[in-house]
């Protein structure tokens, strides 16, 4: 007991011993408030704190070798160690040199084993751990707990988002090549549509050309100019024979039609009785609706005259 002494002013640990018993640590709140400010303002958060060398409890079913009843030094104190549990602790005059002890195949100091056991302590349980009653450390450990939770999400998030952005990525680049290829064949494809749309074109030029100009018609040409020269007179001498005759427009150079049944016929005449029976019989053939003389001259100087007809067919 210590005289004076009010329970608010302390922070309390109790750790069962054997046979019912306990040992109790005590320390002044304002002595472990002290302590724990100057750790926090060095950048340390602690999240646990254990009076004494009480912790060590945790650690000793696995230390190896040793079991049932035997002696533990922790450099100034010795434990009674029984069946697991602690059974004595007793304060050493002098340090005594540390020895060393095996856990899982590992060889530990004696002079380390404390600090061994605070720190295998946060991978336990929350009720098998050995700590102080201290609000401000339950505090920070829910604080820190929070915090890893916060940072593997955090972390969890960046890892999600980053695996989602790597697979979009490699989406991307797939439909982009794909994209390229179809826009190579799509640009292929509209070369040959206007290809296509030119020929389309050239041919419906062609067969309007051919309509307008009757050559899809079946042509008699040989006929008619068979038959009209097959009685020419002796003083008739034919110098041109035009068959359907070509009229270009006077807007379109390029633009030529055929005047359909009509052929013209140029030559020389001594005699213009001759012309004039000739044309006459030509009015009588089965295919010549007309016979139109368009032009007849004759110079003195010569003996015969230039004639040009139109024949027109039925």
């Amino acid at each position: 007991m210590l005289p004076n002494a009010k329970s608010e002013d302390f922070y309390v640990q109790k750790v069962a011993g054997t046979e019912g018993s306990f040992f109790i640590s005590v320390v002044r709140k304002d002595t472990a408030d002290e302590i724990l400010k100057e750790m926090k303002q060095l950048g340390f958060e602690v999240i646990g704190c254990s009076l004494g060398v009480f912790g060590i409890k945790t650690i000793l079913p696995f230390i190896e070798n040793q079991s049932g009843y035997y002696e533990l030094n922790l450099a100034t104190t010795k434990l009674v160690i029984n069946n697991g549990g602690i059974e004595e602790c007793q304060a050493l005059e002098k340090a005594e040199a540390p020895s060393s002890v095996k856990i899982a195949d590992e060889s530990i100091s004696t002079d380390t084993l404390l600090s061994f056991a605070c720190g295998f302590q946060y991978f336990l349980p929350e009720g098998n751990i050995i700590v102080a009653n201290i609000p401000s450390i339950a505090h920070a450990k829910e604080e820190f707990s929070q915090k890893k939770i916060f940072q593997t999400a955090a972390i969890g998030a960046v890892a999600f988002f980053f695996t989602i952005f790597i697979a979009n990525l490699f989406v991307f680049n797939h439909y982009w090549t794909m994209k390229q290829e179809l826009s190579g064949k799509v640009s292929l494809n509209q070369d040959a549509i206007q290809r296509l749309e030119k020929l389309k074109t050239e041919y419906d030029e062609k067969q309007k050309f051919f309509e307008s100009t009757g050559l899809l018609h079946s042509s008699r040409t040989s006929f008619y100019a068979d038959r009209l020269s097959s009685d020419i007179p002796a003083a008739i001498q034919l110098t041109e024979m035009n068959i359907y005759p070509a009229v270009r427009k006077l807007n379109d150079e390029n633009d030529i039609s055929f005047t359909r049944q009509v052929i013209n016929i140029s030559g020389t005449c001594t005699r213009s009785t001759e012309l004039n029976q000739w044309m006459n019989m030509l009015k009588k053939k089965e295919f010549v609706s007309e016979v139109a003389l368009l032009g007849f001259s004759q110079d003195k100087s010569r003996e015969s005259g230039l004639f040009n007809l139109e024949v027109k067919i039925k």
